[in-house]
């Protein structure tokens, strides 16, 4: 069970944002037959590597040191616009031509230590190479990194856009994991509700629901994005690889349904939250009830002779206090079989 959802605290599934990391470069060249790979490279190095003849992946960790990559971008003629929205990391996802290259943007998705972690990705994508910019470094693209390497699979028998394609499969494969952490949350939430519905319970659905469609919002552009895509007409993007952006085409509508899905089944848990709580208000309501029905009738026998005249014949009797109490005692029984026998309890 899930360590996440607690009585005593609110629950929320979004970690704290995360400190900016240190920038780092590592350039990684290849062909068919080759592969090398540096790390810290100086940027009028890198930037004389666009002239290569091999494809290049530049992969950039970490956006503090603002300065530096300003001049990388430079260095590259990418557009202003661009390299400002590479330092603005809450941008929707979108793909922009401008020409001598596109730009790409989406969010990238994981989870540690119970919590979601997000972060965006941008990518400049032209001829023989492609620059990629991370806030921190994703496993995901360090295993293609280690394909690169090995040279296993198509990576290093295509161009830079099948490349790209590997990056964009990988970041939206990410989306399956996040939603393997929702469904076992919402399993520990409604096994939680049918067993003792809590307050916290309520807001823990609330929090759970909110992050799903901050979610949504952000796999619904993708369609739009790998749209974009297959229609471009640039001359780095071969078109024998355009139907591979078929494949995130259904990849991202799979993950935008299960997203839909989880966002009916909170709403049903927020129904089944409060049909619990409307029952147990309900048991609560008939104990109370069945307590004063047996209460009543034992309040006015008491009532009755509790009243102070002279001429009531059972206040002078030998065996009046004891005829009094089993009076009460029977009526109490009686009332109880009775309500027992309709079962009311």
């Amino acid at each position: 069970m899930s360590t996440t959802h607690s009585d005593k605290n609110f629950y929320s599934p979004v970690a704290e944002d995360l400190p900016l990391q240190k920038t780092s470069t590592r350039v990684m060249s290849y062909n068919v037959d080759s592969f090398s790979s540096e790390t810290g490279m100086a940027i009028e190095n890198i930037t004389q590597l666009s002239n290569s003849k091999m494809v290049t992946w530049i992969r950039v960790t970490g956006l503090s040191d603002q300065l530096a990559l300003t001049n990388l971008c430079n260095s590259f003629h990418i557009h202003p616009l661009a390299i400002e929205d590479i330092f603005h990391t809450y941008q929707r996802p979108k793909v922009d031509d401008y020409g001598d290259f596109i730009f790409v943007v989406l969010r990238l998705y994981c989870v540690k230590e119970k919590k979601i972690c997000s972060q965006q990705v941008s990518f400049v994508l032209s001829n023989n190479f492609i620059l990629s910019f991370e806030e921190f470094e994703d496993a995901g693209f360090k295993a293609i990194e280690d394909k690169l390497a090995v040279g296993s699979g198509n990576i290093r028998k295509r161009g830079e856009d099948y490349l790209l394609y590997t990056l964009l499969d990988t970041a939206i494969d990410n989306y399956y994991t996040i939603e393997e952490f929702f469904s076992e949350e919402i399993d520990t939430i409604e096994e939680q509700l049918t067993t003792d519905p809590k307050r916290n319970h309520f807001f823990n659905i609330l929090s759970l629901r909110r992050e799903i469609i901050h979610l949504r919002k952000n796999i619904s552009p993708i369609h739009e994005v790998i749209g974009n895509l297959m229609r471009l007409d640039v001359s780095f993007f071969d078109k024998e690889n355009k139907p591979y952006l078929r494949d995130l085409l259904d990849h991202s509508m799979r993950a935008e349904d299960s997203i839909e899905m989880f966002r009916d089944i909170l709403g049903g848990l927020m129904d089944l939250y409060h049909s619990q709580v409307n029952n147990k208000m309900n048991e609560v309501m008939k104990t109370l009830t069945v307590m004063s029905s047996i209460f009543i009738p034992l309040t006015f026998i008491v009532g009755v002779y509790g009243m102070n005249f002279d001429f009531m014949p059972e206040l002078h009797s030998h065996y009046g206090y004891i005829g009094v109490w089993l009076v009460m005692l029977a009526v109490a029984g009686g009332l109880v079989f009775y309500f027992k026998r309709k079962k009311y309890f």
